[in-house]
This record gives C-alpha cells, sequence and structure tokens, in this order.
C-alpha cells in the first residue's frame, strides 16, 4: 500500500509525531509525496548505501522515517510527508553510527542520539504506518514502546 493512501486512514492529532517503516517512506513516490530533507538524488544513493553497510553491521536492525503529523498536509492543501529523522533500532553504538557518515558532508546528521535521551515519543498515541497496510497506535498495542529502547535517532537540521 502507498503511505499517501495510508495516511488518509487515520486522524492524527496536529502535534504528534508518526513513525513509519523505511520502506514504505524510501520508495518511488519519494519526491512527490513523501519529501526528505536531504533532497539531492545522489546524496540520497549515498544514504541509502550507508544505511545497508550499517544493516551488514547489524541485520536485525529496524529502519523507520518519523515525520511531524501536521505536515501530512502541503500548502496546496495535497497530502505530503516531510521528514528530517531516522529512526534506526539498532545495538550498533551511536558513535559507529557518526564514523559511518565522515567524509560525507552533504549528508551528515546534525545529530546523532539515543532515544533514551530525547522526549518525541512522550504522547498520547504514538502511530506507526507500516509496508503491510496496518497502522498502529504504538501507545495503545500489545506492541511495547520499548521495543524501541535501542533506537538511535539520526536528525538533519
Amino acid at each position: 500500500m502507498k503511505l499517501s493512501n495510508l495516511i488518509k486512514t487515520v486522524q492524527v492529532p496536529t502535534d504528534n509525531y508518526i513513525l513509519i517503516e523505511y520502506d514504505l517512506f524510501f520508495n518511488e513516490d519519494l519526491g512527490r509525496f513523501n519529501r526528505f530533507s536531504i533532497d539531492d538524488q545522489k546524496d540520497i544513493k549515498i544514504l541509502m548505501i550507508i544505511i545497508n553497510e550499517l544493516k551488514r553491521l547489524d541485520e536485525a536492525m529496524d529502519l523507520y522515517v518519523l515525520a511531524y503529523s501536521y505536515e501530512t498536509i502541503d500548502y496546496k492543501g495535497n497530502n505530503s510527508i516531510y521528514a528530517d529523522c531516522l529512526w534506526l533500532n539498532t545495538t550498533t553504538s551511536v558513535d559507529v553510527i557518526d564514523k559511518m557518515f565522515e567524509g560525507y558532508k552533504s549528508i551528515q546528521p546534525s545529530s546523532i542520539s539515543d532515544l533514551k535521551e530525547m522526549e518525541e515519543y512522550n504522547q498520547e498515541h504514538f502511530y506507526l504506518f507500516k509496508s503491510t497496510g496496518d497502522v498502529i497506535d504504538l501507545k495503545n498495542s500489545q506492541s511495547s514502546m520499548h521495543e524501541f529502547d535501542n533506537v538511535k535517532i539520526l536528525y538533519w537540521d
């Protein structure tokens, strides 16, 4: 299912973040419906190479895109998602992730930190949009936010 259709199925409060599976965001809609803070296609390809290298280090790593729910409508009134943050649920350390971006100034994140240090997910509802077409409120499901205890946040300013 396309994210552009899936996003219409849930009324997300305007001040909440939404979490999107990486493959649901980084697909053929990137640049049209889905926009990331790195907008140069060559830089996106370098980012994907680094992500693949990180996957090789931790084959169990899960990847997500974090976006604000109020960015689901663009200035023309069309559905749109803009994101500037990746969540990597991985045992790989912040230092190792940071080193992976050395030499790539054009795509180097502004910050890399542990989710434990952030308060982004302390909201009443926290929706996860999945490639399967499911939308899960992580705060009200059997899935626990504790499943995200190993998340490293990569943020581009």
